[in-house]
């Protein structure tokens, strides 16, 4: 497929409009203080009243629509040295480091995954700088690889706890690459699992796909002025999460990094490998619930033998911070599970409804007969096409 033609659709919807969804008009919401941050802002994503975009309301963005056709026919040169570079620079004028030469050196580098064997089923995941890779591995080696079905939510609960502890105690925040080494050692695993079975409580959206490369599109935040584009910025979504109540702990701010350093991230992108030949792309989004949420969905899909659609909706739970503050969801939660939860951490907290708080999981799965699936996440409205 041509990039022309994979570029086509979107651009046609950019310029056509789309009908915003109740959901989108809610993340609306939720990020209105960066939506309403500047008239350049306000000109793109709200309405008349100079409020986010309502549900029902028509969405175009045609500057957006004419990027996409130029970059479908000229190809990356286009964000590399083009108009969308020029933007680029412009804003980094106002502060940053981004330079010309940056974007015209840049190369996609290729590496050695983490990987992951569980039972039979191999997992790889992105390296450090990102870190989601490296404490799912530390989480599910503390669950053990034979557990099966018997996986408890309170087991859960204590892996996170523990991992939450192992992460401070290994530096992987402010050393990625040594801290992933400190972290997956063998010294560390091995006196990690005993602490997590008997501890008690007193202690950013992913597109899989096959038949391509991965690919994901990011958030967004600063203007390209007549590009109809925005540049991911996390001084922009740390405001954002201030106002919007739970926080995304990962964030930092942007003069916090030095030149030639990279940003770390929480994004993981992960495949799956199973003896018959099967394969499954998934990732999720949600910062620092990113770890936890593809966690349970390989422990729901692998050791609880869940299909694809079953593993993702199932009630999730995430651990943050020490002492542990523990949140779970309670639709569909078995009550031996609700009370093992609070038996082990009683200041948890149930929420009567699911929520994109426990991150967005979406997956494709490929099995050895060639049969597809694919299943997106009702939290954050996810779509799953099979076709």
């Amino acid at each position: 497929m041509s990039l022309a033609d994979l570029a086509a659709p979107a651009a046609q919807a950019a310029r056509d409009g789309v009908v915003v969804t109740e959901f989108q008009a809610s993340l609306g919401r939720i990020i209105a203080p960066i939506l309403e941050a500047t008239p350049a802002a306000r000109a793109l994503f709200c309405g008349a009243d100079g409020k986010p975009l309502a549900a029902g309301d028509i969405y175009r963005n045609p500057e957006f629509a004419d990027v996409l056709e130029v970059f479908g026919h000229e190809g990356a040169r286009f964000v590399a040295e083009g108009e969308v570079a020029a933007g680029l620079l412009a804003l980094a004028e106002q502060g940053g480091h981004l330079t010309g030469d940056d974007l015209k050196s840049y190369r996609p580098e290729w590496r050695r995954p983490v990987e992951i064997t569980r039972g039979r089923v191999r997992l790889a995941a992105n390296l450090p700088p990102a870190l989601g890779g490296v404490l799912v591995a530390f989480e599910l080696e503390l669950l053990g690889a034979d557990l099966g079905a018997g996986v408890g939510a309170a087991d859960l609960a204590r892996a996170f706890e523990a991992k939450t502890r192992a992460r401070i105690e290994t530096g992987l925040r402010q050393d990625p690459e040594g801290g992933a080494l400190r972290l997956l050692s063998p010294e560390l695993i091995g006196r990690y699992p005993q602490r997590a079975a008997g501890a008690g409580g007193s202690d950013p959206r992913h597109h899989s796909y096959f038949g391509g490369r991965w690919r994901r599109a990011g958030g967004g935040a600063d203007h390209l002025q007549r590009r109809g584009q925005w540049r991911r910025n996390r001084r922009h979504r740390h405001h954002a999460q201030q106002h919007a109540g739970r926080g995304r702990s990962d964030a930092r701010r942007l003069d916090s990094w030095g030149p030639d350093t990279r940003l770390s991230s929480m994004m993981t992108p992960m495949a799956v490998t199973w003896p018959d030949g099967g394969v499954a792309m998934l990732g999720s989004g949600g910062s620092n619930r990113i770890r936890t949420a593809l966690a349970q969905v390989l422990v729901n899909r692998i050791d609880r033998g869940m299909g694809l659609a079953d593993a993702v909706a199932a009630p999730r739970l995430h651990v943050e911070a020490s002492p542990p503050a523990v949140d779970f969801e309670l639709p569909a939660l078995a009550e031996a599970d609700r009370a093992a939860i609070l038996d082990a951490f009683p200041e948890a907290r149930g929420w009567p409804n699911r929520s994109m708080f426990f991150g967005g999981v979406h997956a494709v799965t490929r099995d050895g007969r060639g049969n597809v699936q694919a299943a997106g996440d009702p939290r954050r409205s996810g779509v799953g096409i099979v076709g």
